[in-house]
């Protein structure tokens, strides 16, 4: 026992090593520092701590962003503040899992704690932001004028429901139409007159192709922006400012595609093409978007820059596909070229005649416009274009079907050669897989699930179908074939005075022949 003062003095400076150790490891290591940086001792500076989202786009100059308070701000904090962002997107934090609690484990969550609002906030400042253009927001200060342009060529029964739909957008900005009838034979112009606004330009030339109908469009606008519109498509309500936002989104952008929708879906056909369009077309649009190398801007709807059009040159005349060599020669251009939600509703072909019709047109199209820009392949100043996008077409054309038939001569000859079981495993593995893949593009685009019954369609009998389509458009493009070929209008097809009113002949070719 201690009795005197001096004794117990001594034994409160001795360290007490039979006790707990809980206390030394306390102010120990990476514990220790972690508490300095959160509370400070009484008497030492506090260290610098570390800013949140809110707090860094504050001290670059811009007040309540974060928050989503509306502000406006002069020329210099404006640059400060798309420095802020760009900061803070360029600087995109680890995501912590929560793991067991220790020393080492508190401090990263801490470390999160601290980051993850950073990163919250740069991404959010484009959304809530008032700054001007599109580096933040995507919405002009100023809506730009924008020329609507519709090619017709045989369009009666379409063509007016097509202006109404344009005439019913809520696009905030000046906008001008002007429908160019290519030398129709039915009564397209008269339909397009009596539907068209009385400012609106109604054209009728003689037939030289659709690319000319865009061309000669083009010489009666004087618009910054230009949207082509198919005669035979409705345009949803905001499509138009959908497509416009993107420009302003991408300093660089040349063009903007539209998101195409099947509109009839009231038979096997066209169920199959609405998910094909879901899963294939749209969700491919969306991928090569975010390298700014969308590959086709669809007739049906696009948006181009004026100067862009004028750059390369407008519309070209070398392929049946029009919309798919002008978006290359935007793209060798060094313009990127980007996807938007604005939505617009076609008519797809309800007969496998008249989808092969369409089909061969579009493969031999494509077949042509990779011919003309085969330079591309091997010139890798053309950057992603030469990397991926490109080889992607080509691989989609060429090697892919060829596997296919590859799989399908296997899959007929393990028939014979008693492998069913394991062809039946595999089958059921690839349409679980395919049923995956299209509920998860249906939900993206906010489509019906029902479609998804459909997906063994697009593995079994609709691929080989197009398989077939595109060597019967391979051999068109030997033999040197340069027809349009055209399905037939669901709204036309009672007429039957030696052609269907498309300008097609009982053997489904078109006499509208391109120069």
């Amino acid at each position: 026992m201690l009795s005197s003062p001096l004794e117990r003095r001594d034994a409160r400076s001795r360290p007490d090593t039979r006790g707990d150790t809980r206390r030394h490891l306390r102010d120990r290591g990476p514990v220790r520092r972690l508490r300095r940086r959160v509370a400070p001792r009484a008497g030492r500076p506090a260290r610098r701590r570390r800013c949140d989202g809110a707090d860094l786009l504050q001290r670059r100059g811009v007040s309540a962003l974060a928050a989503g308070v509306d502000s406006p701000v002069d020329g210099e904090t404006a640059h400060r503040a798309r420095s802020a962002v760009s900061g803070a997107r360029r600087r995109r934090p680890r995501l912590l899992l929560p793991v067991a609690v220790d020393a080492g484990s508190r401090r990263l969550r801490a470390r999160s704690a601290v980051r993850l609002p950073l990163l919250l906030a740069g991404r959010a400042a484009g959304a809530v932001s008032d700054l001007p253009a599109a580096e933040l927001s995507g919405r002009p200060e100023e809506w730009p004028a924008i020329a609507v342009v519709v090619p017709a060529y045989n369009e009666e029964g379409y063509v007016g429901d097509c202006i109404d739909s344009i005439r019913a957008t809520t696009y905030p900005g000046p906008t001008s139409i002007t429908v160019v009838d290519d030398g129709s034979t039915d009564d397209t112009y008269a339909e397009a007159r009596a539907h068209a606004p009385e400012d609106a330009t109604v054209i009728r030339t003689e037939n030289r192709g659709k690319h000319a109908a865009l061309n000669t469009a083009l010489e009666h606008t004087t618009a910054p922006y230009i949207v082509s519109v198919d005669a035979d498509s409705h345009v949803d309500a905001d499509a138009f400012s959908q497509l416009i936002r993107r420009f302003f989104s991408y300093d660089d952008a040349g063009a903007v595609a539209g998101n195409i929708k099947v509109a009839n879906r009231d038979s096997l056909v066209t169920s199959v093409q609405a998910l094909e369009y879901i899963m294939g077309i749209n969700t491919f649009r969306r991928a090569f978007d975010l390298v700014g190398t969308v590959t086709v801007v669809p007739g049906s709807l696009g948006a181009f820059r004026r100067d862009v059009l004028d750059d390369v040159g407008g519309y070209s005349g070398d392929t049946v596909t029009e919309d798919f060599d002008l978006t290359i020669d935007i793209l060798r251009h060094g313009y990127s070229i980007r996807a938007s939600t604005g939505i617009v509703y076609t008519e797809a072909p309800d007969t496998w005649r008249d989808l092969a019709l369409q089909r061969r047109r579009w493969f031999h199209g494509n077949l042509q416009t990779l011919l003309k820009h085969r330079a591309v392949f091997t010139d890798s100043r053309y950057g992603l274009l030469h990397r991926v996008a490109l080889p992607y077409v080509f691989l989609s054309m060429s090697v892919l079907p060829l596997l296919g038939v590859a799989i399908l001569g296997l899959i007929l000859l393990s028939l014979f050669t008693g492998g069913v079981g394991l062809l039946l495993q595999l089958a059921i593995f690839f349409v679980v897989l395919q049923v995956l893949l299209a509920v998860l593009a249906i939900q993206i685009e906010g489509e019906d699930l029902r479609l998804a019954l459909f997906t063994p369609l697009t593995l079994f009998g609709y691929k080989q179908f197009l398989d077939g389509v595109l060597l019967w458009s391979l051999w068109a493009l030997v033999r040197g074939e340069r027809t349009w070929l055209r399905p037939a209008r669901i709204r036309q097809r009672d007429k039957s005075d030696g052609s269907d009113g498309n300008g097609r002949t009982e053997h489904g070719e078109s006499s509208r022949r391109e120069p």
